[in-house]
């Protein structure tokens, strides 16, 4: 399993702890899910060539600020940390599996992983209205 040291993860609480094991455990599963959906064809370097301020660029500056990449069949994830303006840690991780809720996926992953992010974080309303309203 491969291990992920993330900034501000020595003073987490045992939740956040919880969530990521959660998190980096599911994350095999929510890849072979995605294992026939074509990749987008898009890459770092074709994000940085977009103009600025366009959703393009502003991936590619998410990620490079982040240190991430592109991960090919889950391009969305990120597009969603850019557009709901969330962060990488793991409270927005986890505000963040209520997008595709909202946007109407009822998988079981989903519908599970939304309601174990629910118990943990119970200060969700503001997200959640935020995602009702578009």
């Amino acid at each position: 399993m491969e291990t992920i040291t993330l900034a501000g993860q020595e003073r987490q609480s045992i939740r956040e702890k919880l969530s990521w094991k959660i998190a980096f455990g599911l994350k095999p599963f929510y890849l072979f899910l995605r294992r026939n959906r074509k990749a987008w064809d898009v890459d770092m370097h074709s994000l940085e060539k977009m103009p600025a301020h366009t959703l393009g660029n502003d991936l590619f500056l998410f990620l490079k600020a982040n240190n991430l990449t592109l991960m090919p069949k889950i391009e969305f994830h990120d597009v969603y940390h850019v557009l709901f303006e969330l962060n990488t840690d793991i409270k927005s991780e986890t505000l963040l599996q209520f997008v595709p809720l909202g946007n109407g996926r009822r998988s079981l992953p989903f519908i599970a992983s939304t309601f174990v992010s629910a118990m943990f974080y119970r200060t969700l309303g503001r997200f959640l209205q935020r995602i009702s309203t578009g």
